[in-house]
């Protein structure tokens, strides 16, 4: 609604633009030759920022969130995901 109105009646007078900034921590491996620390910087950023984007890009869910481990059935039920 907000950017209709927007797109309606402000934009060619203006001349902006919509966009969205996701905002989220960035995680680095501490030892880049340990395939357990960069698999770990991987999975922080995309719980940080995946499950925002994820969604908006793809139409799913972030790939951390579809494997959470089936031990968690609330937590899942909870993010609209099966159990």
């Amino acid at each position: 609604m907000t950017v209709q109105l927007y797109r309606q009646k402000y934009q060619q007078a203006q001349g902006g633009r919509i966009s969205m900034v996701l905002s989220g921590h960035w995680g680095l491996p501490v030892d880049v030759s340990s395939p357990g620390d960069v698999e770990a910087a991987h999975t922080y950023v995309e719980w940080q920022i995946g499950w925002m984007a994820d969604p908006l890009y793809t139409g799913e869910p972030a790939h951390a969130w579809r494997c959470m481990p089936a031990c968690c059935p609330a937590t899942r039920q909870g993010f609209g995901m099966p159990s």
